[in-house]
């Protein structure tokens, strides 16, 4: 009998292409089909509820799959651990309804950006080793014009080829920093994210930090759609995919 079970995984992206299959890229949709085929010897595919950059991680990644299940679904989780790589793990499995989908189902995704004030050759895949002071409070005076729904054209990779772009509305329902010793934990909970808008928002709250560009820019780029005042991308090592909401 053939069930929906909706998958709960975390996987560290920094040897993966991305989440979206490609050809002769590894990528972790990829390596998920590849396996699930396997163990069920017929062709699965997997709808991921979000599609992460290249290099960009997941503690908390949700997707769905079709496949017949005649055996307790914590089994299957086990087992299907000890087929996948090292930097894939699944966390949870679960059955669920036949209309449930991993995209379009969820009201709204949590991602995290962390980052090191100091050098580490220990978490330096998982982060961006920032060599400067940043003036948090600056910081957060910017991330306070993020909440709302706004057009995040200027703070995006342009995806008009993509058969699935649908638009740069978001609307945004938190936006915060934390910091604690060395490290900031950089938070945004959202709708919907486009590609891209984290690690862009990221690098440019880092030079408000660093004092380069005033508290109010984010305003400044929402109101005025201008790309110029757009910092460099946040390097991937950093970004996380959090939480999904359903």
């Amino acid at each position: 009998m053939t069930v929906r079970l909706k998958a709960v995984l975390e996987y560290d992206g920094t040897d993966f292409f991305g989440w979206q299959i490609q050809k002769d890229r590894r990528t972790v949709q990829g390596v998920l089909e590849e396996v699930l085929s396997k163990r069920f010897n017929r062709r699965i595919t997997v709808v991921g509820a979000g599609r992460t950059d290249r290099g960009v991680h997941a503690s908390g990644q949700v997707a769905h799959f079709d496949c017949p299940v005649n055996e307790p679904v914590d089994r299957v989780c086990q087992n299907l651990n000890s087929m996948l790589p090292e930097d894939i793990t699944l966390r949870a499995l679960e059955k669920v309804s036949d209309d449930f989908h991993a995209r379009y189902g969820a009201v709204s995704r949590c991602y995290c950006y962390d980052i090191r004030l100091e050098p580490s050759a220990l978490t330096r895949r998982y982060c961006w080793v920032v060599k400067a002071e940043l003036n948090t409070a600056r910081m957060r005076k910017a991330l306070a014009h993020l909440p709302g729904t706004h057009d995040f054209k200027p703070l995006a990779k342009l995806n008009q080829d993509d058969p699935e772009y649908s638009g740069y509305l978001c609307t945004i329902y938190d936006a915060s920093l934390k910091k604690k010793g060395c490290y900031l934990a950089i938070r945004i909970t959202a709708n919907r994210f486009v590609r891209g808008m984290v690690r862009a928002v990221t690098g440019t709250l880092v030079d408000v930090g660093r004092g380069k560009k005033e508290p109010d820019i984010f305003k400044r780029i929402l109101e005025s759609s201008d790309r110029s005042l757009v910092s460099s991308l946040a390097p991937a090592c950093g970004l996380f995919l959090e939480h999904i909401e359903y």
